[in-house]
């Protein structure tokens, strides 16, 4: 996920009290050996079961995760109701729509500017001059995994994403060995660039504001990142032909507009931060802000006569959406809103509320104890990592941090390193690869990505091992 402007997966960060707390603190129950907890486990592992079969059985993956989720609180209340506890339940549930909100928001309002700026023809602009200056499909593969890697740490990584997955498309729109290579990339390097940086990633940034490590440390895990994407990307662009992509049909012009909504967009994102890091509130108030401004915009440009050119650049089923194609209506930003990734909303809204049901029934937890009491830390923080791939890298530091298992310095890097890249194991493992799965639907999904994980684990391992060996040479 994993930028620090993008405040996902809060709802985890709950006040855990002992059974001593009053009536009006939350108390986390233990149900992992009741019959509730149990088979709310059964239930979360179904529900992943039709998301990864989302291609044969044509299901969206919204729908199995969403019924999950509801059927896992019920089992959450249930449990709860039955250990004497009537409030906590409902006060972790609560916690968890309202953090989802700030998620929701922000993601509707970065598809929003996303979708504006393809309407206006920027993407198709951007893909024309790639195009023109006889870049081949694999240094555009290169390109776009670069920008997305020394961006990410800098400005919303899932924006980031979103932009250069929709340059892609545009790029090379029919073929497909090419977009899933770009998509992968594009997700390892948004997750990998938010390591090496304590504002890149929320789990990074809790480990930071707990003191463990200063600014600098971090630095020191630029090249087990770098290792992390690099090694996966190598593999990646072999599959991906070095010819000239196909050249367009016709010019590319920017409509009226377009360099406005740009700057708007750039604005935004500098409110998500001040927002964030100078006043100390959500970023996305930074984030509906800007909004509120792309949307004036479009009310100007909407007296002046101006027409909306519904064009989409996402991918539904394999085919460019492209309903209205050529159709003019007055310009209005809410065409753009409407085209947001609604499967992708509410899928992220299902494993939310699923994963905080986990949580509340205190999985999270006794996987962290169980690891670390069990196993050393080198092996616990590694498999931590890969657990972040289901349950999220936030939930995984907050298990941790939770617990203060004693660690070196080493070791704290090692599981910022480990929950940060260990999301982009699975497509779902992230918010930016569920947010780029919704922008190329039907081409990068949870089975192509599947099919790459060997090498992306292989970055994984490399990245852990070269940041050990680093560390025990002082560097």
């Amino acid at each position: 996920m994993k930028a620090f402007f993008i405040p996902m997966w809060l709802l985890l960060l709950l006040p855990v009290r002992n059974a001593s707390a009053s009536s009006s603190e939350i108390v986390l129950q233990n149900l992992t050996q009741h019959w509730t907890g149990l088979l709310g486990l059964v239930i979360f592992v179904l529900a992943y079961l039709f998301v990864t079969g989302e291609e044969p059985l044509s299901l969206k993956k919204s729908k199995p995760m969403l019924v999950a989720a509801g059927l896992i609180w019920v089992l959450v209340a249930i449990g709860y109701t039955g250990q004497g506890d009537s409030h906590s339940a409902e006060a972790i549930f609560r916690t968890t729509i309202e953090h989802f909100t700030e998620l929701f928001l922000f993601l509707l309002a970065a598809m929003t500017y996303v979708n504006a700026m393809s309407e206006r023809g920027l993407f198709a602009q951007i893909s024309q001059w790639l195009q023109s200056h006889n870049f081949s499909l694999r240094s555009i593969f290169w390109m776009t995994g670069v920008l997305t890697f020394i961006l990410s740490p800098l400005i919303a990584n899932l924006a980031v994403a979103l932009l250069m997955v929709t340059i892609l498309i545009g790029v090379a729109p029919n073929n497909r060995s090419f977009l899933v290579a770009g998509s992968i990339s594009i997700v390892i390097a948004s997750n990998a660039g938010g390591i090496y940086s304590p504002l890149g990633d929320i789990s990074s940034l809790m480990v930071w504001q707990r003191g463990l490590l200063d600014v600098h440390d971090f630095l020191r895990l630029f090249l087990p990142a770098l290792s992390c994407w690099l090694i996966p990307a190598i593999a990646l662009s072999v599959s991906v032909e070095s010819v000239k992509p196909e050249p367009v049909a016709q010019t590319q012009t920017l409509q009226e507009g377009a360099g406005v909504i740009v700057i708007l967009f750039v604005l935004t994102l500098a409110l998500a931060v001040v927002f964030e890091s100078v006043l100390r509130l959500p970023a996305v108030i930074g984030m509906m802000t800007g909004l509120g401004f792309l949307k004036l915009y479009g009310y100007r440009l909407k007296r002046r006569g101006v027409k909306h050119l519904a064009r989409s650049a996402s991918f539904h089923n394999g085919t460019t959406n492209d309903r209205e194609s050529g159709e003019e209506h007055a310009f209005d930003i809410f065409r753009s809103l409407e085209r947001s990734e609604w499967d992708t909303l509410m899928f992220l809204l299902g494993i939310v509320m699923a994963i905080s049901g986990l949580y509340a029934m205190g999985f999270l937890l006794l996987t962290s104890e169980v690891l670390y009491g069990s196993l050393g830390p080198t092996t616990a923080n590694l498999l931590l990592g890969v657990m972040s791939a289901l349950v999220e890298n936030v939930a995984v530091m907050y298990s941790v941090l939770g617990m203060q298992p004693e660690m070196s310095h080493s070791q704290w890097l090692l599981v910022t390193f480990t929950a940060g890249a260990g999301g982009s194991l699975l497509s779902i493992g992230s918010a930016a690869g569920v947010a780029v799965m919704g922008q190329a639907r039907g081409i990068y999904t949870f089975m192509a990505h599947l099919r790459w994980t060997w090498v992306i684990a292989l970055g994984y391992g490399v990245g852990a091992w070269l940041h050990l060996y680093l560390n025990s040479r002082g560097i």
